[in-house]
């Protein structure tokens, strides 16, 4: 997610995802059907996450640890 953040979700490239994660990109490809299937994926296991918790301040917690993960 944080290689999207300088240039937004959209114009984030996969090549560039797959170099902020230095791995290729057939990498990627091999296991996402493109960039929307990985955010999604990526979103769907932060909510999972999020969601699972009782406290508002343990949600807060989880989305800005994810926002700052690199």
């Amino acid at each position: 997610m944080t290689a999207a953040a300088g240039v937004g979700r959209v114009r984030a490239s996969l090549a560039r995802i797959a170099g902020h994660a230095r791995v290729s990109k057939g990498a990627i490809s091999s296991y996402f059907d493109g960039k929307d299937d990985l955010v999604g994926r990526i979103v769907a296991e932060i909510y999972a996450d999020i969601w699972g918790l009782s406290s508002a301040r343990d949600r807060l917690r989880v989305c800005i640890a994810a926002a700052l993960e690199d």
